[in-house]
């Protein structure tokens, strides 16, 4: 169990997800309209509101730092040995910028550079620099809206929810988007992912502990629908999902397929 103290938000989205029809087990990481701890806003608003607010210009570039503190707080299962859990106090920083550079009238180039480190009071072993590094291309054009791009993160995360012990996760993700307005509120939006999941931890070679390098994988997305959007605070949208989950080992047993179709509403107000 762990215990974070509450943090609170300015801003926040509000999102809910209905699933309709799911067939299968639903065992990947990848997940569909993870409800956000900030705003939400439309891609084209995002680029607009970084663009004014950057902090500092290098010619075209412009550029935003940031200080994080988080993950503060308590853990009784931080490592895992064969005589029992650890308890242990915990907390994560991370420092860097977001970047953004115009490369046209609609057309950018934005990613994020932000190394990190984990803290464990007791558990030294969990001690480690790590950071989270993306990059996107985007075209902003009329009624078009195209992205694609790459993530390589590491940190210290738990292992999963059936493996409670806290481990060094390592992620390469790439992605591709666009979504084509049919109507004025009416647009038609698809896109895929593909995320790589590597997990090493102290139990390795621990007797009576499985290794959790069992739960490295490669899980493919694919998904599509239309969203109607009533103003910029409030739109709906239906979509139809494939996550495959596969599994580097015992793939046999593991390896999974899920279909499924959502219903999301959405709703963003900037003090609410």
């Amino acid at each position: 169990m762990r215990m974070d103290p509450i943090r609170w938000h300015r801003c926040a989205g509000v999102w809910l997800a209905l699933t309709l029809g799911l067939a299968g087990r639903a065992t990947g990481q990848i997940t569909t309209d993870t409800p956000p701890s900030g705003r939400t806003l439309p891609v084209a608003e995002q680029v607009a509101r970084e663009s004014a607010t950057a902090r500092f210009r290098l010619g075209p570039l412009r550029v935003t730092p940031f200080f994080t503190l988080g993950n503060v707080g308590w853990t009784n299962n931080a490592l895992a040995k064969s005589e029992g859990t650890v308890e242990d106090y915990t907390a994560s920083a991370s420092a860097g910028a977001r970047l953004l550079m115009p490369i046209g009238r609609k057309l950018y180039l934005r990613g994020t550079v932000a190394p990190s480190y984990d803290w464990y009071y007791k558990t030294r072993t969990l001690r480690a620099f790590g950071g989270e590094y993306s990059g996107e291309a985007l075209g902003l054009f009329n009624r078009l809206t195209l992205g694609g791009g790459g993530e390589y993160a590491q940190r210290i995360r738990t292992a999963s929810s059936e493996v409670g012990r806290d481990v060094r996760n390592t992620t390469t993700r790439g992605f591709g988007r666009a979504e084509v307005e049919l109507l004025r509120r009416l647009s038609l939006f698809g896109g895929a992912e593909q995320v790589t999941t590597k997990l090493v931890d102290e139990a390795l070679d621990t007797p009576g502990l499985s290794s959790v390098a069992a739960l490295d994988r490669t899980e493919t997305a694919f998904r599509g629908g239309v969203r109607y959007a009533f103003s910029s605070a409030l739109s709906v949208g239906v979509l139809a999902e494939e996550v495959r989950t596969r599994f580097e080992r015992e793939g046999e047993q593991r390896d999974s397929d899920v279909q499924g179709a959502l219903f999301v509403v959405r709703y963003d107000r900037e003090r609410l």
